[in-house]
């Protein structure tokens, strides 16, 4: 019930440009494997098929009752990246003040797990008079470190230098010099308490003190690189091959891909064993631009019984498109096979009504306008946890909604009354004309 109500608060506003689901083509019914209110769904390839606008503007989603359910592109940074922070075991290892190191006669005790259970000094280690180093255990963190906390009682000051170890042998300097500080005056403060790091992943870490302060009751915490949000797979998918000639020595070779996919890699498999042939690969827009996105030499050889390829190729950015234009100079044997590799497009639907939901996709005339779910997701996460975020959607077989009906470009009518309108303006403008060639050539004749 409060997800219900928090959905509805956020997106009542939400704008409506296509009423009911016979605005589209076709339609694919949700397949939910729990109850929620917000999914992701992983566009497949029969809905980009579906699909006529090459920015998948043509897609919506409906309840039961063909009402309009918020639906929106997931994009990255859609949710606010998780920030996690954990208390560090900390050990103070003293330090005489002409070492510029902590004695290395230091008696460790680790865990089966490499996590430090004690640390003591070796005798003969001098103790007093000297600074005090910390010894760190991040042994247990999965992420790295991108900032440590400093926590501790009372006013003071310090500076450390920041080293890193993975077998508390050898160090490394990851900040070579940091000032923290916390003082009071009257109802006054001044903090620094945090020392930024590059993102660290090391087992254990060291802070080297580099002035005689010390900081009573010190605590340390680290703040962990937030997890890095996962990328869907990529996908590759075949293109068909829809004309092909050669000119002026130069082979050209059309392709067509069931949809307009975010094509990130193009691969050809030349139908001979040998090839080679400078390649350029285009875009062929709606408009009739054809865009350049790529450029290399395809490569298929064998030396000395081993296979040397070079067939495949980023893409640079641009608009999406279906068709595909591939020029080899020299021409190719024979059309060589396309595969485009993409990362597929997914989409966030926060369910309202009553099921079962539909995914609706295809139509020259309709378009969605996205909802406000970046911050519909931010009040679920604030409800479900700081990890949490939609679960995945299947979809279901596709079926015929408002058919190929919909996919053609609308007739423009014609408005009978202003074109009327116009014509008795021209001929009252004609008119006037000429009663005025009569008048001036009647005053001619007169003179």
């Amino acid at each position: 019930m409060k997800l219900a109500l928090l959905c509805t608060v956020l997106l009542a506003a939400f704008p409506a440009r296509a009423s009911t689901p016979d605005d589209f083509a076709w339609g694919f019914p949700l397949v939910l494997s729990a109850e929620g209110s917000a999914w992701q769904i992983e566009l497949p390839p029969e809905v980009y098929a579906a699909s006529v606008d090459p920015e998948l503007g043509d897609i919506a989603a409906f309840d039961a009752a063909g009402k309009l359910v918020p639906l929106a592109r997931w994009e990255p940074g859609l949710l606010p990246a998780v920030v996690e922070a954990v208390q560090l075991p900390l050990f103070p290892v003293h330090r005489a003040v002409d070492a510029p190191q902590i004695d290395l006669r230091l008696l460790v005790q680790r865990g089966a797990d490499r996590s430090l259970q004690q640390v003591a000094i070796a005798q003969g280690t001098a103790q007093d008079g000297g600074f005090v180093d910390y010894l760190l255990d991040a042994s247990h963190l999965e992420r790295p470190i991108e900032r440590l906390d400093l926590a501790w009682s009372g006013a003071g000051s310090a500076r450390f230098a920041v080293e890193a170890s993975d077998d508390l042998e050898h160090w490394r300097v990851v900040v070579a010099s940091a000032t923290v500080l916390q003082l009071e005056q009257a109802d006054e403060k001044l903090q620094r308490r945090h020392i930024p790091l590059p993102p660290t992943a090391a087992p254990y870490l060291r802070l080297r003190t580099l002035d005689a302060a010390t900081l009573a009751a010190l605590r340390v915490g680290a703040t962990l690189v937030p997890l890095a949000e996962k990328r869907p797979i990529r996908r590759s998918i075949d293109a068909s091959l829809v004309a092909a000639e050669i000119r002026d020595g130069a082979g050209r070779y059309t392709y067509e891909l069931p949809g307009s996919f975010d094509v990130e890699r193009l691969e050809l498999v030349p139908a001979s064993d040998r090839a080679l042939a400078q390649v350029n690969a285009q875009a062929l827009l709606p408009d009739g631009y054809a865009q350049q996105r790529a450029s290399f030499t395809l490569l298929r050889a064998e030396q000395d019984g081993t296979q040397v390829t070079r067939t495949a190729v980023a893409v640079g950015p641009g608009p999406r498109a279906r068709r595909w234009l591939l020029e080899s100079r020299p021409a190719l044997d024979a059309p060589p096979r396309l595969t485009a590799v993409y990362e597929p497009d997914r989409f966030v639907v926060l369910l309202q009504g009553e099921g079962p939901w539909l995914l609706a996709a295809g139509s020259s005339t309709a378009r969605r306008a996205d909802a406000p779910i970046g911050a519909a997701l931010t009040g679920l996460r604030d409800q479900l946890g700081e990890k949490w975020e939609p679960p995945f959607a299947a979809l279901g077989e596709r079926r015929e909604l408002g058919g190929n009906a919909v996919l053609a470009a609308p007739v423009r009518e014609v408005d009978w009354k202003s074109a009327l309108l116009w014509a008795v303006l021209a001929i009252g403008a004609g008119a006037v004309a000429w009663i005025a060639v009569v008048l001036l050539r009647s005053s001619r004749a007169g003179a």
